[in-house]
């Protein structure tokens, strides 16, 4: 455990006030030991490690989220602790050749950790770096591409001189220090990247895309275009789930307006109320048969979740309906059109529940709101004409360019459902 110092700041100006090396507080009456010239109600602290230079009366703190340990930043607003974890990372892999880094936790960390990986490689193409995954996403992240030769978490049969990574949440999104870089950035770090603007891509080839969306259950042949995708659900965090009526009333939209049919993206046990132009998978279905079905929308309307990430590394027409996080801390870009954010004084707070309990962030955003973004930016699915697909046959509807454009990848003939899922153990 590494050792630690205290850092006391202003609450109202952010300044630091005094850094003390080691040490508990346990009352918050001992503050006053420490700083007595303010108030004790303008006082508070931190535990920051020992190794970072603290300078009182130049550094800030920063919190990007309510109720969560703030970053200490240099006058800039740079985070110094990220840096520093830069440098050190970076020093302990320039000394090794070989590195297995596992990717941990949920879709879109695959994406994002995939993303900060092939940055690496193409920095350090002499060195070479083994993607550690949960054999919960086995099947889905061969198909984003390009990555490197894939293993399964636990795997040892590396060589003997091999550097270990665990890509750990304690340094990515919820830990603030330097959040607002995107998701992929922050994985960098663990690897001693600065910034990543890689990005990979979904590429499925069609007959695999066939066979996983049957294996959910859908047959995308007998929907009526265009289709929309809708995913509403966060599991990880309240403040980024859109309610259920304001999407089923979308769907209600979408059907009146287009004739077409809505994939309800997510456990269909989730999804009430469904309606004869309304589809979901057969159950809670795998990774791989979610995103053979995403590529075939024309549209997806999505909170930060997995499915964006997905629909992102497919290209795919996408809105974002963004709560508690933002397109800046999670995909390290400004705010742009196909981002529908409310207009709220604390938007660009970063919560995994809402301090306020009303989550209105996201509960602002209404059916109407999404629909006139959808008339702004596509009105060409709004007045579609024939095209073939080249997926799953002649499609009288059109779709962007990017939708259908997709490389495939070399598959391999190995999977023991007739799949032709790419091999896990490759040299791509």
């Amino acid at each position: 455990m590494s050792r630690r110092q205290i850092v006391f700041y202003d609450n109202q100006t952010r300044l630091v006030l005094k850094s003390v090396p080691g040490g508990t507080i346990t009352k918050r009456t001992q503050i006053l030991k420490y700083v007595p010239d303010l108030p004790l109600d303008r006082i508070s602290f931190y535990y920051e490690d020992e190794d970072i230079n603290v300078i009182p009366g130049i550094d800030r703190v920063l919190a990007l989220f309510h109720g969560h340990t703030p970053f200490l930043c240099d006058p800039s607003g740079a985070s110094k602790a990220l840096y520093s974890l830069i440098k050190k990372r970076h020093e302990a892999i320039s000394l090794v050749n070989s590195l297995k880094v596992d990717l941990r936790y949920g879709m879109g960390d695959q994406v994002t950790g995939l993303e900060a990986l092939l940055e690496f490689s193409i920095l350090y193409p002499q060195k070479k770096i083994y993607a550690g995954i949960n054999p919960h996403f086995a099947n889905i992240v061969p198909y984003l591409t390009p990555h490197p030769p894939l293993v399964l978490h636990g795997t040892k049969d590396l060589p003997p001189e091999t550097y270990y990574v665990n890509l750990n949440r304690d340094i990515k999104l919820w830990d603030p220090r330097g959040g607002l870089q995107g998701l992929a950035c922050l994985y960098g770090t663990e690897i001693g990247i600065e910034d990543v603007r890689q990005s990979v891509h979904l590429a499925m080839p069609p007959d695999d895309q066939q066979s996983w969306a049957t294996r959910a259950g859908i047959n995308i042949n007998d929907k009526h275009r265009p289709i929309i995708g809708i995913h509403i659900q966060c599991n990880s965090r309240s403040t980024a789930s859109w309610k259920l009526q304001p999407a089923l009333d979308l769907a209600t939209l979408w059907h009146n307006k287009t004739n077409g049919d809505v994939f309800l993206v997510g456990d269909p046990a989730k999804w009430i109320a469904r309606d004869p132009w309304t589809f979901t998978t057969s159950w809670p279905c795998d990774w791989a048969s979610t995103a053979a079905v995403l590529l075939s929308l024309d549209l997806l309307v999505c909170v930060d979740s997995g499915p964006m990430h997905l629909g992102r590394a497919a290209g795919i027409n996408q809105l974002i309906i963004w709560g508690g996080s933002g397109p800046g801390d999670i995909l390290g870009r400004a705010p742009c059109l196909i981002d529908i954010r409310a207009d709220i004084d604390c938007i660009n707070n970063i919560c995994a529940g809402c301090p306020k309990g009303t989550n209105d962030c996201i509960n602002l955003i209404s059916s109407e709101m999404v629909w006139t973004r959808i008339q702004t930016l596509f009105p060409h699915l709004l007045n579609p004409h024939p095209i073939n697909l080249g997926l799953f046959g002649t499609s009288g509807y059109a779709i962007s360019e990017a939708e259908i454009a997709v490389e495939a990848p070399a598959t391999s003939a190995g999977d023991p459902r007739g799949l032709s899922t790419p091999p896990l153990f490759d040299s791509t």
